[in-house]
């Protein structure tokens, strides 16, 4: 039986059919037999990307490339996200591509956390979102991407800053509610490792001016608390609000019987959130302009704002552009940008001319056969091509 669907309390967020329909639309897939952790991470990427992403895509064995290049026109769709698993050197590699026609970012992942990777490590607990956070696509934040006037030129960043606001609607001041802004993708360049690191945030409003313990009974009452707050070991709610971390609720030992003072109080307000380490933390409070998601959250209030890290935490490094679409009848066109730059195309080919002629040939074959099958032609018409393409790269420069 088909699952029931809530409609009257769960209805779809009204939108604009003119922005919905110039909204940038994706898919994210994986191609090629990978393991558990990427098909996870498959899972995670679709999360940031929603909601204008397939989340419910499901890859068959038999598809190709191809075949979803077929039917993205059909769907609006303008980028694509492909995660590959090498065979042969066990590296993960991530394809951006702008669909129809280009170009394909190539990506090679150093590293990667999954989200119940970063809910793990956590050393606290530091709650749950109120609920709805993906139905609103997140606010896109570039550090670093912007060439400095005294280094070499680097046109692949502009290319990937671009490639990258591309994926997601611009943001309408004008148009856009407050609540509507609930997540926040970072995406900086380090250019000492030429390191892309990604990293995603739920943003998280929550009361000033208010100890932990009192936000923790206040939040314990509304009907969506997890658990109640324990008062089994105090004898009234004075000892749970106003005792020590660590200190027991008949303790009466010390100067001040494991009782905080009223500065105390004050202190672990201001220093409360994920990440907080003194009173440098004021300038995270602040007076909403308008209604926010959340109990209490209402326009004129003073909150405390923090970004808590959701996942997935991916670092990659650009290794390949070309201008078409890898896996299209057209082709992949004409590389643009390489990781190895000219050492790609100076030195392999010459390295193939080095290698003894009998190297290209299998073991058992005759002397006429070795005659048809001389491959020094294909390589030197190789060489030639790459000599081009490598003083276009140069001018282009």
């Amino acid at each position: 039986m088909a699952r029931r669907r809530k409609t009257r309390t769960h209805k779809p967020a009204a939108e604009d059919p003119a922005l919905a329909a110039k909204s940038p639309k994706s898919f994210v897939i994986k191609s090629g037999t990978v393991g558990p952790s990427v098909a996870q991470l498959v899972r995670d990427i679709r999360k940031i990307m929603e909601p204008g992403t397939a989340t419910r895509l499901r890859e068959r064995a038999s598809a190709r490339l191809r075949d979803y290049l077929t039917m993205a026109p059909a769907l609006n769709v303008t980028h694509l996200l492909v995660l590959t698993l090498s065979a042969v050197t066990s590296s993960l590699h991530l394809r951006l591509a702008r669909l129809p026609a280009g170009p394909t970012l190539t990506f090679r992942i150093e590293r990667y956390s999954l989200m119940k990777d970063l809910v793990n490590a956590r050393t606290r607990n530091v709650g749950h979102a109120p609920g709805g956070e993906f139905r609103t696509p997140p606010l896109l934040v570039l550090s670093n991407f912007n060439q400095a006037p005294d280094a070499k030129p680097q046109p692949q960043l502009k290319l990937m800053s671009t490639m990258f606001q591309g994926m997601f609607p611009p943001i309408q001041i004008d148009k856009s509610a407050l609540p509507s802004f609930r997540r926040v993708l970072l995406i900086s360049y380090h250019a000492a490792t030429h390191l892309v690191s990604l990293r995603h945030y739920t943003i998280s409003v929550r009361p000033s001016g208010v100890s932990r313990r009192v936000r923790r009974v206040l939040d314990s009452t509304s009907s969506t608390a997890r658990k109640p707050v324990d008062l089994g070991d105090d004898q009234d709610i004075a000892d749970y609000l106003l005792r020590v971390k660590g200190a027991g609720g008949s303790s009466t030992s010390g100067s001040q019987g494991g009782y905080e003072t009223g500065s105390e109080t004050e202190g672990e307000s201001e220093t409360e959130g994920e990440g907080s380490g003194g009173e440098g933390q004021g300038s995270s409070k602040v007076e909403l302009p308008a209604d926010y998601v959340g109990r209490g959250n209402r326009k004129g209030t003073h909150r405390a704002v923090r970004l808590i890290e959701m996942g997935p935490r991916i670092e990659m490094r650009l290794v390949k552009v070309v201008e078409g679409i890898v896996g299209s009848l057209r082709g992949e066109g004409e590389t643009v940008f390489h990781e190895f730059g000219e050492s790609l195309f100076l030195f392999s080919f010459p390295l193939l001319f080095s290698l003894p002629r009998h190297r290209f040939y299998p073991p058992a074959t005759s002397s006429s056969q070795k005659e048809r099958i001389d491959l020094r032609p294909l390589f030197e018409l190789c060489s030639s091509r790459s000599v081009a393409l490598s003083s276009r790269l140069n001018s282009s420069r």
